[in-house]
């Protein structure tokens, strides 16, 4: 007859489950946080916003290139960050020195100032919003691609859609 062997727990076993449960937090943190788990359960309210980013001084040859209609993404994280619903140029202003030496603003040749307003699907987190676990807020700097172009750019308002013109 054959003896059965009794499986018990030691200490090995206790530090190989502690090492797995550690690697699935890291992982969890690492893809955003607790949202991730409210984003998997279906917990996670995800409203309409229209983010609008401001870059000062964009090449006129790739702020020319930015439609409405166009995807923008964060260039660093490949984030999604919705569909371009506004774009506004005007001449670039920099302050440059006068022959006194004092700073006066005046138009850049060959630059334009860019505003971006893009309508993605995010969850506010209270101090901004949650855009595929990126979190957002007003003076957020990011490289962003719209269509083709590439710029560095800064979050200026965030809004919920019904809240802003673009709502249909």
């Amino acid at each position: 007859m054959e003896k059965q062997k009794k499986w018990r727990f030691n200490i090995i076993d206790v530090l190989f489950l502690l090492v797995v449960l550690a690697g699935i937090l890291f992982v969890i943190l690492r893809l955003g946080g607790f949202d991730v788990v409210a984003r998997i359960t279906g917990t996670a309210s995800t409203e309409e916003y229209v983010i609008t980013f401001i870059d000062t001084e964009v090449p006129d040859y790739a702020a020319e290139r930015i439609e409405k209609g166009d995807k923008a993404t964060d260039d660093n994280l490949s984030v999604n960050l919705g569909t371009v619903v506004d774009v506004q140029l005007s001449p670039a202003q920099v302050p440059t020195p006068n022959t006194e030496g004092i700073l006066v603003v005046s138009a850049e040749e060959g630059f334009s100032t860019v505003l971006l307003s893009c309508q993605v699907k995010a969850s506010d987190n209270g101090s901004g919003v949650t855009v595929d676990g990126l979190d957002l807020g007003v003076g957020h700097t990011m490289v962003v691609r719209a269509g083709d172009s590439k710029m560095y750019m800064t979050v200026c308002d965030i809004q919920k859609l019904a809240d802003t013109p673009y709502a249909n």
